[in-house]
């Protein structure tokens, strides 16, 4: 079972994500996508990634389309 971020870093990384949207609001990727382009430089583990893309569909500030087996991520669209 994978290592839990500190709800710190969760944040933190919560925050980079959505800073990466608001500097590139049509980006859309996979979980393995995002955790290597979009955040290259912070070498953040694919289920870190996974959890906070987690946290931020449950807060509905980004929403997950496609198929099941491979979910892709974007900023939520208003309906």
């Amino acid at each position: 079972m994978a290592e839990q971020p500190k709800a710190t870093e969760h944040d933190e990384l919560c925050e980079a994500l959505l800073g990466y949207l608001d500097d590139h609001p049509n980006a859309m990727d996979t979980i393995e996508g995002i955790a290597n382009w979009w955040m290259p430089r912070r070498n953040v583990p694919v289920e870190q990634v996974a959890a906070a893309l987690e946290t931020l569909e449950a807060r509905q500030l980004i929403e997950r389309i496609g198929s099941e087996e491979r979910p892709m991520f974007r900023v939520r669209r208003p309906r």
